[in-house]
């Protein structure tokens, strides 16, 4: 009987288990299509935005815009732009008739209208008729009276603002067609419009209020109530040591949105909320009364803001239950999520949505090929076609209201790119008006006659870089094209044989930066750009970062002011700073200055050094012992796991009741799903898919395998959160997902639909799992075959480039597991084809860590048994938008790897290291030499490889020396022979070389340990054996004796070439650790084996190089 009451229970258990997977796994993601969206009136051909913007602009008939007018126009409008004027509807060309800009047509020069329309009189009225629910009526005010003081800061004109009557220029906010004949075009586009000076509707300035109207950098919010009532919301500010870029209502269990007045709540407690139509109204009757829901109008009742009534589109509510009967309203203020654009008039999101099946919890670009983020503003878009889109930067109302107000007083566009009147918009933090802008308004109305004139020039663009005299403030190498930066331009080029492109603003692409700058950089290893300007320092990548700009004084010591230049050569880990007659060199890992020097820039020896803070001769900075301590990022491959008595304990409890029952649902969940893999794979070749599954086979394999997936891990109890929006195989057809660390890192293969992963051909051949495995139709790699790793980057290149045939392939590019304390180096086979990647992160948020699986720390068994002991673990899955390759980084794989993990690193917020899986096989067979685990080694091969180092050219010097070396065993060589006897200039690399076999630090070396089989027997000793060792590994008290013995094959006391081939191709970890010493010696006395040698040499550095190729998928040993 008890026996069968725990049945029981183990039955129940397993039921509620059941139906909570259905609950949970109930919806299947999958790739969305693009599709139409209700009111959104977006062309998407080049040729259709060329056609209207053409015709807008520059007169080119709709219906007579034939191909030899509309090559003539396009000339006309690549002039203007100073594109290239091809009459083509290039790449160059559709990028600037995409820009947001003005709605007035283009005109060259400050050319005026027809007739140069002026106002007839110095004093100009104006009236705003209506405001954005944007902005509050304080901000909008005060911005268009900034944007009139622009102009009447260089004339004699005197604007004044009237309440009521007929103005002079009248100013509204509209949308679509509002009543002037010139329709808007929903959000982006056309923002703005205004008529030149005249009688009628002459000078009104009318604003699309689809857009959202900002100051230029996110939503300005003026807060009600709390303590702070009337000040601006600051962002990003600081919440219980979380930070926030929008209002939030975290703290509060009455939902209403409040943000802090202060970066810093926590300390100084100002808040207030955030407009919504519970709190307030705006305009109306009812004196700001908040609305009161549900309310009657025309016998209907309405439970939230409607436009029922109004044909303007403005959102409103009634502030007593019956409207009908009070007639008291106002309009509803836009909260943190209202939307701009689409069909909802300004409504907010509402989160969750449906969308085509599928469930939202936030804003999405799913459905679009603009990238642009929308959402739905009910709970189903499926059922409601109601969207809009989500809030954004916006676009500043002073700027573009002052440039609008230039066309009010007769000014048309100009083809100065640093004008005001510029059509196209770009923002920036600090307007000044152009030479070209005060000279065309001062030709209509004249110089200030009752103020004083500026003492500053208007600032003149320069046009032509190739025939002006132009001094540059800095040049810099960026994303693989040259910027040469002049003031507030910048031209730019990728092929220095052509003529660079420009003028173009600097805040076309930084609107951060200050107007000048005064030197610039890019570090290539992090990408990032590192902006110089007096005293302060600004870094971006895409975008500029956060917390910038900065003092260079508190964030890099003794970089001075005011630098004259600044360049990073070739990634070598440090920084140039020049300034006068001297220049700086910092180390980019620990942001200090190592040298100082004269710039003295002559011939090979390109620096002089006056000065070594670190070391008076040398440019290593560090002594020969603290060489091999730590480096700067910590051991990616190990993790320790120590548990205290609590978590012993609850690991324990848990686990007595929670293990039985998982394995038992476990083994279930296993008894389903394989004989639905035999069934998937039924006559299925098991050499690998020959074409992708088609009809029954694929829905089995993208939804009932998915689910027994899905609910597999529920069993083991992971709860997975999976944010943003995995694409499709035509937008990218390969997965990138890091950081690996876990054999449970599989739950990103199914959350991202089973796609196919790269896996040994091996694994096919296991049980179960080799059913398993058969079913994604992996990509396959072959241990025994030599062609086999290239073969398989040919398999993803052709499954890449299918054209959506094949389904996507997941990758992990790190190809082995770290503990996710830094991102390593990324292998290259999932860049080479050259498609887009979406780059997919897992993060593992749990207080005690039972999943990461590193090459030192626990064992998978105990791992497993820790994570089934837990209540539950937390994996979250972010699929982050794809990144689409640069044309050279099609061409350098090497390079878009490092720019999809720079990506990724961002996201995570975690470093990045040089560290490789080969550096992980290095490491493990160091530590059974006792070696130090991190930095022996791998500084080694890296200063190797990066001095080019040839040994083919020095057999002569090697011999001469040898022989010195031979009859003076005391000898010792300095800098100067060392780097004789290597061919090569003396350089900083090669001195940090020098340096690890410098042991004492007294500026000469032993050459004997740089040689091997000294006494030329054929053979070398355990001696000779370990100083081979010392040299390579740069340690002075190495224990050899025991990998010596392993070696001696036949126990001689010696060992021969033989033998040591042997032991090295057994043991292919050990690559590395004689790849030096296999080529020196085949110059050093073994004769007739030198083709052996060859070919052992041969086989180690392809055999390095394939490994730099290869990717799999989950297997911590072979990754």
């Amino acid at each position: 009987m008890t026996s069968m009451k725990f049945l029981s229970c183990g039955h129940l258990v397993l039921i509620v288990f059941f139906v909570q997977c259905l609950a949970i796994f109930q919806t299947l993601a999958a790739p969305s299509p693009i599709i139409k969206f209700p009111g959104d009136d977006t062309v998407h051909t080049d040729k259709e935005v060329a056609l209207h913007y053409l015709n807008k602009f520059y007169g080119c008939p709709e219906d007579r815009c034939n191909l030899m007018v509309l090559k003539d126009t396009l000339k006309k409008m690549q002039k203007f732009f100073a594109l290239p004027e091809t009459g083509e509807i290039d790449q160059k060309t559709v990028e600037i008739m995409k820009k947001p800009r003005c709605g007035v047509p283009d005109v060259a020069n400050y050319n005026f209208f027809h007739r140069k329309p002026k106002w007839g009189q110095k004093n100009i009225t104006y009236r705003i008729l209506g405001h954005t629910p944007d902005l509050d009526e304080d901000t909008i005010d005060d911005a268009f009276y900034r944007a009139f003081k622009v102009w009447s800061d260089v004339t004699p004109l005197k604007f004044s603002r009237i309440m009521d009557g007929e103005a002079d220029i009248m100013i509204n906010f509209g949308r679509n067609e509002h009543g002037d004949g010139y329709p808007f075009d929903g959000k982006d586009g056309l923002l703005a419009h205004a008529f030149a000076p005249g009688p009628g509707i002459g000078g009104d300035s009318h604003f699309d209020d689809d857009e959202q109207w900002t100051l230029g950098e996110g939503q300005v919010v003026k807060v009600k109530y709390g303590n702070a009532e009337g000040e601006f919301c600051k962002f990003p500010f600081l919440f219980m040591g979380k930070e926030y870029n929008s209002c939030t209502s975290q703290g509060r269990d009455d939902g209403f949105l409040w943000c802090s007045t202060t970066y810093n709540f926590d300390e100084d407690g100002k808040y207030g909320f955030c407009p919504h139509e519970l709190l307030f109204t705006l305009g109306g009757n009812a004196d700001g009364a908040p609305c009161k829901f549900p309310f009657t109008f025309q016998g209907d009742k309405y439970d939230g803001c409607t436009t029922a009534g109004r044909d303007d589109g403005y959102r409103w509510c009634a502030t007593t239950e019956d409207y009908d009967r009070d007639k008291t309203y106002g309009f509803c203020p836009e909260t943190a999520m209202s939307t701009s654009g689409g069909n909802s008039d300004g409504a907010p999101c509402v989160f969750p949505f449906t969308f085509l099946g599928d469930s939202y919890e936030s804003c999405t670009t799913s459905g679009r090929n603009d990238g642009k983020m929308w959402c739905a503003v009910t709970k189903s878009f499926d059922d409601d076609r109601k969207w809009g889109f989500c809030p954004d930067q916006g676009y500043s109302l002073f700027l573009v209201a002052a440039h609008e107000f230039g066309h009010a007083l007769g000014l048309e566009h100009s083809e100065d790119p640093g004008a005001l009147m510029a059509p196209i918009y770009t923002f920036t933090r600090t307007l000044r008006l152009s030479d070209d802008d005060v000279k065309g308004i001062q030709e209509l109305y004249g110089v200030p006659t009752d103020k004083p004139l500026p003492t500053h020039t208007p600032p003149v663009t320069p046009m032509d870089v190739c025939n002006e005299n132009i001094i540059f403030d800095a040049v810099a190498q960026i994303r693989g094209e040259i910027f040469f930066f002049k003031d507030r331009f910048l031209f730019r080029t990728a092929d220095i044989r052509k003529k660079p492109t420009g003028p173009m603003l600097v805040a076309t692409f930084w609107s951060e930066l200050p107007e000048k700058i005064d030197a610039a950089y890019e570090n290539p290893l992090e990408e990032r750009t590192v902006f110089f300007a007096g005293d302060e320092i600004s870094g971006a990548k895409k975008k500029m970062d956060p917390g910038f700009p900065k003092v260079i004084a508190d964030s890099w010591t003794a970089v001075p002011d005011d630098l004259d230049a600044a360049l990073s050569l070739n990634g070598d880990g440090h920084s140039y700073f020049f300034k006068d007659s001297h220049y700086l060199k910092m180390d980019d890992s620990t942001l200090k200055v190592i040298k100082v020097g004269e710039k003295a820039l002559t011939g090979e020896d390109a620096v002089a050094p006056i000065e070594d803070s670190m070391s008076p001769q040398r440019v290593f900075a560090l002594p020969r012992q603290q060489s091999l301590l730590l480096p700067a990022v910590i051991n990616p491959f190990v993790h320790e796991l120590h548990l205290n008595r609590a978590e012993k304990a609850q690991c324990f409890l848990l686990g007595l009741i929670l293990v039985p029952l998982r394995a038992i649902f476990l083994i279930m969940v296993l008894m389903v799903t394989w004989p639905v893999s035999a069934l998937i794979t039924f006559r299925q070749s098991r050499k690998g898919a020959v074409e992708p599954m088609t009809g029954w086979r694929s829905f089995l394999h993208k939804k009932v395998l998915k689910f027994l997936g899905r609910m597999f891990f529920f069993g083991m109890g992971f709860r997975v959160v999976v944010k943003g929006k995995q694409v499709g195989t035509l937008e990218a057809p390969i997965l990138a997902v890091a950081p690996h660390s876990s054999f449970f890192d599989a739950i990103a293969c199914v959350e991202a639909g089973l796609p196919s992963i790269v896996s040994r051909s091996e694994s096919l051949k296991a049980p179960i799992f080799g059913r398993f495995l058969q079913c994604v139709q992996p990509v396959l790699v072959s241990r025994t075959d030599p062609d086999s790793r290239k073969n398989t980057i040919l398999e993803i290149e052709q499954r890449a480039k299918s054209g959506g045939h094949w389904p996507q392939v997941l990758i992990f590019p790190e190809g082995t597991c770290t503990n996710r304390s830094c991102l390593i180096t990324f292998k290259q086979g999932a860049f080479v084809p050259g498609v887009p990647v979406q780059p997919v992160l897992l993060r593992y948020p749990n207080e005690l860590d039972t999943v990461t699986w590193t090459w030192q720390g626990p064992k998978s068994a105990r791992l497993m048994l820790l994570t089934l002991s837990q209540l539950y673990t937390t994996v979250e899955v972010e699929f982050l938008p794809p990144q689409v390759p640069s044309e050279l980084e099609k061409k350098c794989p090497a390079k878009f790897a490092q720019s999809v993990r720079a990506v990724m690193a961002e996201a995570l917020n975690l470093p990045v290291t040089d560290h490789t899986y080969e550096d992980c096989r290095l490491m493990i067979a160091a530590g059974e030499l006792t070696l130090p685990m991190e930095a022996g080694l791998v500084e080694f091969t890296k200063i190797s490889r990066k001095l080019e180092l040839k040994w083919d050219n020095v057999k002569k010097e090697l011999e001469s020396f040898a022989n010195i070396a031979c009859s003076c065993k005391g000898g010792r060589i300095t800098v100067e022979e060392f780097a004789s006897f290597l061919k090569l200039p003396i350089s900083p690399a090669l001195q940090e070389l020098f340096a690890l076999f410098d042991r004492n630090g007294d500026g000469t070396i032993d050459f004997r340990e740089y040689l091997f089989d000294i006494d030329e027997d054929n053979r070398i000793t355990q001696t000779e054996f370990s100083s081979i060792l010392r040299s390579a590994l740069g340690v002075c008290d190495l224990d050899v004796h025991s990998l010596f013995t392993e070696i001696d094959a036949d126990g001689s006391g010696w060992i021969t070439y033989d033998e040591f081939r042997s032991f090295a191709l057994t043991h292919p970890e050990y690559a590395k650790l004689f790849t030096t010493y296999i080529e020196l010696q085949r110059y050093q006395g073994l004769q007739g084996n030198e083709e052996n040698f060859e070919s052992a040499s041969s086989y180690f550095c392809n055999a390095s190089h394939d490994d730099q190729q290869e990717d799999s998928a989950s297997d911590k040993k072979e990754d």
